[in-house]
């Protein structure tokens, strides 16, 4: 962050109350949908067994839909995915508010998500009396801790490249920060999203120049999204898996389609990709 920017911790509480199968625990975190126009969003709430989400516009009840849940566990960015089912929602906006509130119960999730579920759970705390809350929803801050440190390389449009440690990512913010690799906790470096190519979150900012990475997924492969092949407007061409896309928006996530890529997430800029082909 720059001089003179204080640094916050992300606001996380938990809500319990006796009518309540699962503790809740109030935490911002990017999350994004299948089936919801607005498919890149944040949360207002988590519990083992749900969400409370923010959306621009109205979901209905009942409605399923196909979520991917993005949160730091250490240094590594993961992914939670899940399919779930509105159960409520409140379609009134007050002149102050910007999104709708929207309540949905996990239908499957797989062991393996369930695991990373409870796993981030277990961390958090600081009991909150749900009286009195406010839950009106508050526009990230450009100083807000969305997640804990997350490796990334983050390429420019014009060829620059920098990597380091983000704290404050945002997909649907216009700007984050990169601290240098050997000072995560240092001065970060201000990351305009419209100068980029994409934002690389990464295993190792080295990686293995003897790998060979397959662009291409094998038969048996079940990637959770739609399979595309996006190419860069500098023609490299990467292959994965999204949720949804759209040109209009801001950038969207796609996973690689080989598990053993150095990159875990690509988020690519609209506006430095030339196509986006469904495979």
């Amino acid at each position: 962050m720059e001089a003179g920017e204080k640094d916050t911790k992300p606001r996380i509480e938990v809500i319990d109350s006796e009518n309540r199968r699962y503790p809740r625990f109030d935490i911002q975190l990017p999350i994004e949908f299948d089936q919801i126009k607005s498919s890149i969003t944040h949360t207002g709430n988590i519990s083992e067994g749900g969400l409370l989400i923010y959306l621009a516009e109205e979901a209905d009840v009942s409605q399923y839909v196909r979520l991917k849940l993005f949160i730091s566990l250490g240094s590594e960015l993961n992914t939670i995915e899940v399919l779930a089912e509105v159960v409520w929602t409140d379609n009134h906006l007050s002149k102050d508010q910007e999104y709708y509130p929207c309540g949905v119960k996990f239908v499957d999730i797989s062991p393996e998500d369930d695991a990373k579920l409870k796993n981030v759970l277990k961390k958090l705390s600081s009991p909150l009396d749900e009286k009195g809350k406010d839950w009106t929803p508050k526009k990230p801050t450009e100083t807000d801790d969305m997640t804990e440190l997350q490796k990334v390389v983050v390429r420019y449009r014009d060829g620059r490249i920098i990597k380091g440690f983000t704290r404050n990512f945002f997909p649907n913010k216009d700007l984050f920060h990169v601290s240098p690799p050997d000072d995560p906790y240092g001065e970060g470096k201000r990351v305009q999203m419209r100068e980029l190519k994409a934002v690389f979150f990464v295993r190792d900012f080295n990686g293995n120049s003897e790998y060979r990475e397959r662009r291409k997924y094998k038969a048996e492969d079940n990637p959770f999204g739609h399979r595309v092949e996006v190419t860069f407007s500098d023609g490299e061409v990467q292959a994965g898996a999204t949720m949804s896309y759209s040109l209009d928006r801001m950038g969207f996530f796609i996973t690689p389609a080989d598990p053993g890529s150095n990159n875990r997430q690509i988020y690519a800029i609209s506006t430095s990709v030339e196509s986006v082909r469904r495979l």
